[in-house]
């Protein structure tokens, strides 16, 4: 993620650098002429009043589009013999397929897809199939969005949501995929995702930016089902929201803890929300 709004981190840390050397000055001035004490004390709490407003209004964008590593990186198939997946080819270094009867991330796995059937070679028989190393395999069984809240007689305790996948589009070299998700018989709220790779340095880094285009009434909690797993430790997993831990694993690859934790992500009513998973590819090997 990078960091935007006015004032931006590169402009409070040379802030920061000039209210230092006013004290470090100020020391001596003080000592020498007290009277000007009142009007500096006054300019070093305007200063760091910048700084609290700069910090305030700083907000978290997404990241620009990785290389892709074909020109068909988005496509619905069959794909190892689960029907709708949605495959994005965000890097070389990761793929991902969602469930779109789910509305959720069932696989991510590195290296590409094997295309065949019909459409790929004329051959029938055959579907795609991925090949590489698997990062997560997560069989969806049922929506993965939740629900919370309601007023008086229609308060009700989290219970499974009913998600409609309707689509996706293109936006500067991303994607962003579009939910439907039904609250009741009357209510619904639209929310777009949009996935990213980010290079973590130690690894792939799989980025999640859930924005409202309609959102759930005001008293309507919204939570995603996230499915982690193949990550070096629990801190691999960040996020700017509220997360209910459902359930968390270690396992050992090449006597290395790998980690997995599958938990729900609260979606902001009053801003975008994220979750970043920092892969370790020592999980595939």
């Amino acid at each position: 993620m990078k960091w935007t709004g006015y004032p931006k981190l590169i402009f409070i840390y040379p802030l920061l650098t000039v209210i230092k050397c006013i004290i470090l000055n100020g020391k001596s001035l003080l000592t020498f002429a007290p009277s000007i004490k009142t009007n500096f004390l006054l300019k070093i709490q305007n200063l760091f009043l910048i700084c609290l407003v700069g910090i305030s209004e700083m907000t978290f964008a997404q990241s620009p589009a990785a290389k892709r590593p074909t020109e068909l990186w988005a496509f619905r198939s069959v794909m190892d013999g689960i029907p709708r997946i949605l495959t994005l080819a965000l890097h070389q270094d990761l793929y991902v397929g969602y469930d779109t009867y789910h509305c959720g991330i069932s696989k991510i796995w590195k290296e590409g897809v094997v295309k065949q059937g019909p459409v790929y070679n004329q051959k029938h028989g055959p579907q795609p199939k991925t090949i590489g190393g698997k990062y997560l395999e997560f069989p969806i069984k049922e929506s993965s969005w939740f629900v919370l809240g309601g007023t008086g007689t229609n308060q009700f305790r989290i219970k499974n949501c009913k998600a409609n996948f309707k689509g996706y589009r293109f936006e500067n070299g991303k994607i962003a995929l579009k939910y439907q998700l039904k609250i009741d018989s009357l209510t619904n709220a639209v929310v777009e995702e949009w996935p990213e790779y980010v290079d973590g340095i130690s690894g792939p880094k799989l980025e999640r930016y859930f924005v409202w285009i309609k959102p759930p009434p005001k008293d309507i909690q919204i939570f995603a089902e996230i499915a982690a797993d193949g990550m070096a430790s629990q801190t691999s997993l960040t996020h700017n929201s509220e997360f209910k831990v459902l359930s968390r694993s270690e396992k050992l690859s090449l006597s290395k803890p790998i980690w997995a934790v599958l938990g729900l992500l609260k979606i902001k009513l009053d801003a975008p929300t994220f979750v970043n998973v920092l892969l370790d590819p020592a999980a595939i090997l």
